[in-house]
């Protein structure tokens, strides 16, 4: 609510400054935007505090820096321009509103360190976004929360395509998408996890097996509400790593439709709860295939194979973390294009095709067995 203000705020005064004093705000923020990467240069990773105390001074020094170049170039800019009021009452408004938005970007990893303000900083939407479109300098904006699943880990290498687009974290389609996507909240004999499902047909939630592997009990609750439904198991793939449960009490939110046969390089958004917190982060898809010869790492879950040798996945370049999984990568109508589960490094993740998804919807039909915990 106070981002949106404050830039709201920003536009506004931009909008009175006009272009020509508006442009050092500008200036400052390409700034600011070279200072945060610096720290690459020097081998620190962005998500470790090292970052943050380098990053931060070399951004406000570069930034003023930058501003100040660019107030001395500014009466030059054509006087055609500064006559015409709403042309520049219109720059200097977006150039005041970016300025707003790298600040908000900027300082929230050192903002949220202050525990009174932590926890609104982490729920924002807004700078979840901004995140999941350019990662900060600092630590990840998360807190301490019960166990999550296991993800599994793939140490391939990713698909050789593109980056996925940023314009689709704020696209309506994928953002509507949202309203379709879960929490799933599991209490096995070992403990407790939790992981992400998207409604696939109405009443009937997808995840993947080993999110709920050895549950005894299974909670979800839709993004954005505070009610918990509990998850039956109707169908348990431990294969392809893809589970369905009925949850009578979400009958009413819109199944998200499925592309029959994604194409590689199609961008997406994967839609999920990484390390229990609510993110969407760009993707775009790699070749579905079944010549991938790897044994997935991380903890073995009951009746969930980790061979992955003549398996049929899709490759996916994105990034993924403990909680994703069972979460839709959906493309920019909102319609899913894998079901993730498995992550490793920044570019390389895994989904489960969706033609398993459609499999155990044609075959599903009383309550199946979880397995036993190990």
């Amino acid at each position: 609510m106070l981002i949106g203000v404050a830039i709201v705020g920003a536009l506004l005064v931009g909008a009175r400054l006009g272009t020509v004093r508006a442009l050092p705000l500008a200036g400052f923020a390409v700034g600011a935007l070279i200072g945060t990467r610096l720290p690459l240069l020097i081998g620190v990773e962005l998500e470790s505090s090292s970052a943050l105390v380098a990053a931060l001074p070399a951004a406000l020094l570069l930034g003023a820096l930058i501003a100040a170049l660019a107030e001395a170039r500014a009466p030059r800019l054509p006087r055609a321009l500064r006559r015409r009021g709403a042309i520049d009452g219109a720059g200097g408004a977006v150039m005041a509103a970016a300025a707003a938005v790298v600040v908000v970007w900027m300082l929230a990893p050192s903002v949220a360190e202050v525990p009174a303000v932590r926890e609104h900083v982490i729920e924002s939407d807004v700078i979840g976004r901004l995140n999941a479109a350019v990662t900060p300098a600092g630590p990840a904006l998360t807190e301490a929360l019960p166990p999550i699943d296991n993800l599994p880990r793939y140490a391939g290498r990713g698909p050789d395509v593109a980056p996925g687009d940023p314009a689709l974290l704020f696209d309506p389609d994928v953002v509507a998408a949202e309203r379709s996507v879960a929490r799933i909240l599991v209490a096995k004999c070992d403990g407790l996890g939790s992981g992400t499902g998207w409604v696939a047909a109405a009443g009937i939630v997808a995840t993947n097996a080993h999110v709920v592997a050895g549950g005894q009990r299974i909670i979800v609750q839709p993004r954005g509400s505070r009610r918990q439904a509990v998850g039956v198991p109707i169908w348990f793939d431990g294969e392809h790593d893809i589970a369905l449960l009925r949850v009578t009490a979400l009958r009413g939110l819109r199944a998200l439709p499925m592309v029959r046969e994604p194409r590689a390089g199609t961008a997406g958004a994967s839609l999920g709860f990484p390390l229990g917190r609510w993110a969407i982060r760009r993707a775009r898809l790699g070749p579905t295939t079944d010549r991938i010869v790897a044994r997935l790492g991380g903890r073995p879950s009951p009746g969930v194979s980790d061979l992955i040798t003549g398996r049929l996945v899709t490759t996916i370049r994105g990034r993924l973390q403990p909680g994703n999984s069972g979460g839709p990568v959906v493309d920019g109508q909102g319609r899913v294009l894998t079901t993730a589960f498995a992550g490793g490094a920044v570019s390389s993740s895994l989904g489960v095709p969706n033609r398993f998804v459609r499999a155990g919807l044609r075959r599903a039909g009383p309550r199946v067995s979880l397995g036993r915990c190990r």
